[in-house]
């Protein structure tokens, strides 16, 4: 008999108007929010794992009155997380692996797991954050870089490819 490894979870407050009138208030509550989701999770079996989507950019934020990273605090919380690293090139400054390596490394150093996620949606934000307009070779060079680079850090467990109708249409050459 199957059964579940796990729960996954995709909290994403800061989509909320008030992360830019209030984030020290947003924080708290995602913090309390998932304070909740561990000790209902652990208490519930404490063989099941806990996996959070967190953007690249929450590294640059801070537990409300720290200066402890909240991606860190996400970390020691999570026995995983999806680091959502929404960029169509692997290298620069603004690439994949630039945007994703500081949470790689917090990993890395609490002994956690951290997936690279990617985009093939289109995006209102920005071209640069989706393989959208790409095709599956340019998508499939970048992600074998990204991979070449984290694979030298032991929290890196693999990429993430959002969204898989997308993705499967790149593959089969479809735009």
């Amino acid at each position: 008999m199957e059964r579940f490894q796990g729960y996954h979870f995709d909290i994403e407050p800061y989509t909320l108007g008030m992360w830019r009138t209030n984030q020290t208030w947003v924080l708290e509550r995602w913090m309390d929010t998932i304070r909740l989701i561990e000790t209902e999770v652990r208490n519930a079996d404490r063989s099941m794992t806990m996996a959070f989507d967190i953007p690249f950019w929450i590294s640059s934020c801070t537990v409300p009155g720290t200066s402890y990273s909240f991606s860190a605090w996400l970390l020691e919380k999570a026995d995983s997380v999806v680091i959502m690293a929404y960029r169509n090139s692997a290298q620069g400054s603004n690439g994949i692996i630039a945007r994703a390596k500081s949470i790689i490394l917090e990993a890395a150093t609490l002994k956690k797991q951290a997936v690279v996620a990617v985009d093939t949606l289109p995006s209102t934000e920005a071209d640069y954050t989706t393989f959208y307009t790409s095709n599956s070779s340019f998508m499939e060079s970048e992600l074998k870089q990204v991979k070449e680079n984290f694979s030298l850090y032991p929290s890196y467990s693999g990429i993430a490819v959002h969204d898989y109708v997308r993705w499967i249409q790149l593959v089969n050459g479809n735009r």
